[in-house]
């Protein structure tokens, strides 16, 4: 089968390097069971191990590795691919990802494409690599993909162990009076990780890990100190790892020393939590001293704004008695006025109707008066207006009268002027007839008035 396995992962820098077996989902893959099924029966086949970015790294400017899958496993709806390295290229993982166009984690392509993309990109595999891709092994039908998880543990006491250096310390630690656990699969939270501790012991309250390294299962020291530093990142901080040879030759020994390092652990770390324990007791009272002293600072300056406050209360507190009894007095003397207002008005009420009734009877009677008097006097001049024409009558006659008197006067006042003219011709110069030719004239002059009189 001419195709090449392309695996990309971002857990470590030198992942490819520092590991031999890498596990994907089935979400992350393009390969079906039957495609992984047809590549298994074709192993060795070679590979591409290419730099990604994963929880937040980008390990893309890595160079890509040339390795040789050796074996194909499905376990759990995972996909384990081992491998061995054969050499690193000088085409950075970016750089082939670009031409690749690949998503997925997990993705197959054709030797002659695969040769035709390095090529481009004036790379020159591996001789080893080129040897495996133009001459692959020959398996003779065999299979090696499995459905259960690979067989890199044996089962003893109803525990899993990955090699006989596990059960020697197994079998010292079930004597010792400690909680622990046989690599148990612990999940790191927050990054989607799964780590298995070789032994997770707990003492006294106090827990450590125990791992067995240089067997076949832990050949890497530097994946070790990242797999540590994982489980110290979550507040699990005493590891100790002894070597495969120790834990075989010598496991008392080795469960006697991780447990004395354990309790000096505690001890220390008591000591050290102890020490940070004064220190802070120390801060925190002299925080404390500052916050009482704030406080009585502060309560003084309460005190002195309470005791001002109250006098200014009390003053208040006067000042609204004596508001009230003013008030109050107002309010009195506004009743008192009130009433008494109530009672004049009354009164002139009262008053005010007896005047209406007096002045109604005195308009009454004066009108009576009135329209008799007015009555009286219509009489009067309905009587002036007769007695003023019979005097207009009267006057009227008296006036011919008066003219025929007058006429008869003045006639006998001629004659008798003549008559006097005749004496005086005879009586001259007899002043006594003048004097009563005067009197004559003056008695005939009062008679004509006095006459004149009694007509008008």
């Amino acid at each position: 089968m001419s195709k090449a396995i392309l695996l990309t992962t971002g857990w470590s820098e030198n992942y490819w390097k520092d590991s031999n077996q890498i596990n994907f989902t089935s979400s992350l893959s393009n390969l079906t069971s039957i495609n992984l099924e047809t590549l298994a029966n074709s192993c060795p086949l070679v590979g591409i191990g290419i730099y990604g970015n994963a929880k937040g790294k980008d390990f893309s400017y890595k160079p890509i590795e040339y390795i040789q899958i050796s074996k194909i496993a499905i376990y759990d709806e995972k996909q384990y691919f081992y491998f061995e390295r054969i050499g690193t290229s000088s085409i950075l993982s970016s750089t082939l990802k670009a031409k690749l166009l690949a998503r997925e984690f997990v993705t197959t392509l054709s030797h002659d494409r695969l040769l035709q993309i390095l090529t481009d990109l004036g790379e020159k595999p591996p001789a080893d690599w080129l040897k495996l891709l133009h001459h692959p092994t020959q398996t003779n039908g065999h299979k090696h993909i499995i459905e259960e998880k690979p067989s890199e543990f044996t089962i003893h006491d109803g525990e899993r162990f990955r090699s006989n250096s596990e059960k020697k310390i197994y079998e010292v630690l079930k004597k010792k009076k400690v909680l622990f656990f046989v690599n148990p699969s612990a999940r790191l939270g927050g990054q989607n990780l799964k780590r298995e501790p070789d032994f997770l012991v707990c003492q006294e309250g106090k827990w450590g890990v125990l791992e067995v390294n240089g067997d076949e299962f832990h050949p890497n020291a530097a994946k070790d100190h990242d797999r540590a530093r994982l489980f110290k990142d979550y507040g699990l901080f005493f590891i100790e790892a002894f070597s495969a040879d120790e834990c075989t030759n010598k496991p008392e020994w080795v469960v006697e020393r991780f447990l004395n390092l354990l309790t000096k652990s505690s001890i220390s770390q008591h000591v050290h939590l102890q020490e940070e324990f004064n220190a802070t007791n120390t801060e925190l009272k002299n925080q404390l001293n500052q916050a009482k002293q704030k406080v009585q600072l502060l309560q003084s300056q309460f005190e002195s704004v309470q005791t001002s406050k109250a006098d200014e209360i009390t003053q208040l507190r006067i000042q609204l008695e004596q508001t009230s009894q003013k008030i109050e007095s107002l309010q009195k003397q506004l009743n008192s006025t009130q009433a008494n207002k109530i009672e004049e008005i009354r009164k002139l009420a009262e008053s005010s109707e007896q005047v209406k009734k007096s002045y109604q009877n005195q308009l009454a009677t004066l009108h009576a008066n009135k329209t008799n008097e007015l009555n009286k006097l219509t009489m009067e001049l309905d009587e002036s207006k007769k007695h003023i024409q019979s005097l207009q009558n009267e006057f009227a006659l008296g006036n011919n009268t008066f003219e025929s008197e007058n006429h008869k006067l003045i006639t006998e006042l001629k004659q008798k002027t003549r008559t006097i003219q005749e004496l005086e011709e005879q009586l001259k110069p007899d002043w006594v007839v003048y004097i009563l030719v005067g009197l004559v004239i003056l008695a005939a002059f009062l008679a004509g008035m006095a006459i004149m009189v009694a007509v008008s």
